[in-house]
């Protein structure tokens, strides 16, 4: 009981804060991990805007990484602007920000880990940088709303869960190099049509599990 009262004191506080933030000017403040002497990672986040820019720089350290869970749940943004120099998106990075619309991607970004976009509920479109090499498991689960995503051509794995009840999603195109893809990675999108190589494992995958497809 203290626990579930703890937990709602804590919600009831931080919408005060947020009327507060939007009534007069709002405040954004970072928490960072230090991985070097010159990197850090962004670990979390408190803020009640719409907007941000993700700073480039922490002290004199370069942000290169987003930690895992640093913007989970952060459901006042809309629009996020990742920094040139992060390499990096931990697992549920933006879990559960179900109001973000839109975010770009650095062409920097090298991994995004498992669940980085679940529940985004209105997230519209993405485009993953070239250099990507796996779509990790449950990386746009329950991603209704997202009907435009852009896959590298570096891209080689997508895996389990990844585009569950993407329901809004028609198209994708899956490059030539994408050589495996798991069982259930599109489980529940009902309208998607794949757009493939000829001969390549997307078409096989395609035909064996009776996604409709068009050969590009």
């Amino acid at each position: 009981m203290k626990k579930i009262l703890s937990l709602l004191l804590a919600s009831v506080l931080l919408l005060a804060m947020c009327a507060s933030s939007f009534a007069e000017e709002a405040e954004v403040e970072y928490s960072f991990e230090f991985l070097s002497d010159t990197e850090a990672a962004v670990s979390s986040f408190l803020g009640c805007v719409e907007s941000i820019h993700l700073p480039s720089n922490a002290g004199h350290r370069y942000v290169t990484a987003i930690g895992d869970g640093a913007f989970e749940f952060a459901d006042t943004l809309v629009y996020v602007k990742v920094s040139s120099y992060v390499k990096q998106i931990g697992d549920y990075a933006f879990h559960g920000c179900t109001f973000l619309q839109k975010i770009d991607l650095p062409q920097s970004v090298e991994t995004v880990g498992k669940y980085a976009f679940q529940s985004c509920t209105n997230l519209k479109g993405i485009t993953l940088p070239e250099g990507i090499t796996s779509l990790e498991e449950g990386t746009f689960m329950f991603c209704p709303d997202l009907s435009e995503v852009k896959l590298p051509s570096t891209l080689q794995s997508i895996g389990e869960n990844a585009f569950v009840f993407c329901l809004a999603l028609k198209e994708l195109s899956i490059p030539a190099s994408v050589t495996a893809i798991a069982p259930e990675a599109f489980v529940d999108c009902p309208d998607l049509t794949l757009t493939v190589a000829d001969g390549s494992y997307a078409m096989e995958y395609a035909e064996e599990n009776g996604i409709p497809f068009v050969v590009a």
